[in-house]
């Protein structure tokens, strides 16, 4: 690539790959990619991931990672917040809204081999659920609430039953942190640690983590959706948002994010392309609870 890209706010994912944004590592990173080759794109972040296992991170320098590596029965779309099938094609849900049946993707592997099914989506939840749940599993509460039970149908059916009709719950199985399916087979063969040996279906397959240094994807050439457009995804870690856009700028890096306001100029100065574009997320909400409509608790747990 010899046009250097900078992602401002926001970093969404390329078409069919590439992805997201981050935080950490001290030293300044030794890829062993050069930026500007066809096959390979740079991404600078400020940090390594937490963890590669979707069951045990929270932060974002994760997920920009672990979403081209895994996926969940469903996700967002591109542009908003609307749901469309992942590993899942199509599902329904009982007149009560307590059931919901999910008819799994043919022919899918994971990076190792292994058939993806709904034996593979059995255990990627109820290793989240109670009594399987660990504690340091931030978002496995939150993601999987009220599910009582998960119940194979048959091999590309799964049915996950509720203790009460939520609203919330397709846009939860939708998120990159507890919803990812992972390998059953990988998760044995590596005594749990997948936070360093990550297996999925994603687009993109592990190859290296150098902490604090960087980390290397490569194409999954059996990945059932768009292929990548690049090859290698190299995700280096510096912690300076500064220092990375000197690196941009140095022809080290071809995409970074986390730009200080004072350096936007500067790099749009140098020939960089900033994208900017606004967050869909509400980090935070607060109300004045002496005040009109907000007195009222329960309009406040309507809200919420």
């Amino acid at each position: 690539m010899n046009k250097k890209i900078l992602a401002g706010c926001l970093v969404l994912l390329f078409v069919a790959g590439l992805a997201l944004a981050g935080c950490g590592g001290d030293k300044k990173a030794e890829t062993p990619k050069q930026s500007g080759a066809k096959d390979t794109l740079i991404f600078a972040q400020g940090a390594d991931p937490r963890s590669l296992d979707p069951a045990y991170s929270d932060d974002a320098e994760s997920s920009k990672i672990t979403f081209q590596i895994y996926e969940g029965l469903v996700r967002y779309k591109k542009a908003n917040t609307d749901i469309e099938p992942a590993l899942a094609t199509e599902w329904t849900t009982s007149p009560d809204g307590k059931e919901w049946t999910f008819k799994l993707r043919k022919g899918v592997k994971f990076h190792d081999g292994t058939p993806f099914n709904a034996e593979a989506v059995k255990f990627s939840i109820e290793r989240q659920l109670e009594p399987n749940r660990k504690a340091d599993m931030p978002y496995a509460k939150f993601v999987y609430e009220g599910v009582k039970s998960v119940q194979v149908v048959d091999e590309y059916t799964v049915k996950i039953t509720l203790d009460r009709p939520l609203a919330a719950f397709l846009p939860n199985m939708a998120m990159t942190h507890a919803a990812f399916i992972v390998s059953p087979a990988a998760v044995k063969k590596f005594n749990g640690n997948l936070g360093e040996n990550p297996v999925g279906t994603g687009p993109y397959k592990f190859v290296k983590w150098e902490k604090g240094q960087y980390l290397e994807l490569t194409t999954n050439a059996d990945y059932w959706g768009d292929k990548p457009k690049v090859k290698n995804a190299v995700y280096k870690f510096v912690k300076e948002n500064s220092v990375r856009a000197s690196d941009l700028i140095a022809g080290g890096t071809d995409i970074m994010d986390g730009v200080d306001t004072n350096d936007g100029k500067t790099l749009e100065g140098k020939g960089m392309t900033m994208f900017k574009q606004p967050g869909m997320n509400i980090n935070y909400m607060g109300f004045y609870c002496d005040k009109g409509p907000f007195q009222d608790p329960e309009l406040r747990r309507a809200i919420s």
